[in-house]
């Protein structure tokens, strides 16, 4: 019998079930497991932005992970909530942030702000590659779990809620 693990029979967590071994899988009834979703809403935009996008990937920037509403943008107090596909491990990699407003309204689009976490260095044409000088748009944004969050624009921070 080599399937003995001594996690399964530690007792539950007391704001999960009663003290009896986990593998009896015995919940209290008003207990509700975790949301397996991320939200990110904005601190201190731009007065100016009316509109963001933001981009979630997994680590190695392989599999976007996409906004559930299905906007292409979404208004500047909307909070972007994503679904964690199964397979995707944390820490989450925030590709991208933008802060649009309509320069044409419905029509032409201005950048008001942008930061990323793909690429540390700039473009370089010559070699090909993203080996220029340090891009100044790039910012360390990473969401290490499940849960809400906040990019505070004035710090270009992300912040637990």
């Amino acid at each position: 019998m080599n399937d003995f693990e001594l996690e399964n029979w530690l007792p539950m967590e007391p704001t999960m079930g009663p003290p009896l071994p986990r593998f009896l899988n015995i919940l209290w009834p008003w207990y509700k497991p975790p949301e397996e979703k991320v939200t990110v809403a904005l601190r201190n935009p731009p007065s100016d932005a009316e509109n963001w996008t933001i981009l979630l990937t997994d680590w190695d920037i392989t599999v976007p992970i996409h906004e559930i509403s299905g906007k292409d943008r979404l208004g500047i107090t909307e909070a972007a909530v994503f679904e964690i596909p199964s397979g995707v491990k944390f820490p989450l990699r925030v590709a991208m942030i933008q802060l649009t407003k309509w320069k044409i309204p419905g029509e032409v689009l201005q950048q008001v702000y942008y930061a990323q976490a793909m690429h540390p260095n700039e473009y370089d044409w010559d070699a090909g590659t993203f080996t220029g000088p340090p891009d100044p748009t790039y910012k360390e944004m990473f969401i290490p779990e499940y849960g809400n969050y906040y990019y505070n624009v004035a710090t270009e921070q992300l912040e637990k809620v």
